[in-house]
């Protein structure tokens, strides 16, 4: 009987964009600040996964569009209320 070792790919993706993977050491909610410099709404994104495909593990931060899109909306009602 023969094991194969295979290597777990790790893929993050947020708002349809794949963001690369800093290093088998951080965590998907350490990932998940690091880019939060870079893209400050993934501050209050939740950890979506890992789902296993074959040999890759994809973590999403979901929901991330659509907040976007309501809390515009909210402020368009705010703004109108204003006139």
């Amino acid at each position: 009987m023969t094991i194969a070792i295979a290597t777990l790919t790790r893929e993050f993706n947020y708002n349809d964009m794949r963001l690369p993977d800093p290093g088998p050491a951080f965590t998907p909610d350490q990932v998940r600040d690091l880019y939060s410099a870079q893209y400050p709404e993934l501050t209050t994104a939740t950890v979506d996964g890992p789902e296993y495909a074959g040999e890759v593990a994809s973590v999403n931060y979901p929901g991330l569009k659509r907040l976007s899109q309501n809390v515009l909306v909210v402020l368009a009602h705010e703004v109108r209320a204003r006139i």
